[in-house]
């Protein structure tokens, strides 16, 4: 009987997992919602996964992103760990390094740094 429990309590982890991954894959990467609270318009935005040095194209949709808006983005392939160039319209630079976006809906821009979901990332270099 108590095997039956462990059992009944792996499969509903396993159950809940595969269920978590599923509602932000769409078959070729993650889409997340991307929020500007910087104070100020992004213009460019890039991603990587983490430390390959292959940068995608600018994600930035309409030419700009006003701070207070949002809009989705896609990060492929499938993976755990990315980092992220951001310009803004001014010409100030951020840099992210290995953000964990696993089993996470959304990216948050702040003045002080990036906010996925629950975890928080400080500014690594303004440039």
């Amino acid at each position: 009987m108590k095997n039956l429990k462990i059992f009944s309590v792996l499969i509903f982890a396993a159950l809940f997992v595969m269920c978590g991954t599923a509602q932000a894959k769409d078959g070729k990467g993650d889409v997340f919602n991307l929020v500007n609270n910087t104070g100020k318009e992004i213009t460019e935005l890039y991603w990587e996964v983490d430390s390959t040095n292959k940068w995608s194209k600018n994600v930035i949709k309409n030419k700009s992103l006003k701070d207070g808006k949002s809009q989705k983005i896609l990060l492929q392939p499938f993976e755990r760990y990315f980092d992220f160039k951001i310009v803004f319209q001014d010409g100030t630079k951020w840099n992210f390094k290995q953000v964990d976006v696993f089993l996470k809906g959304s990216l948050t821009l702040e003045k002080k740094g990036i906010i996925v979901s629950s975890r928080s990332y400080k500014t690594v270099k303004k440039i």
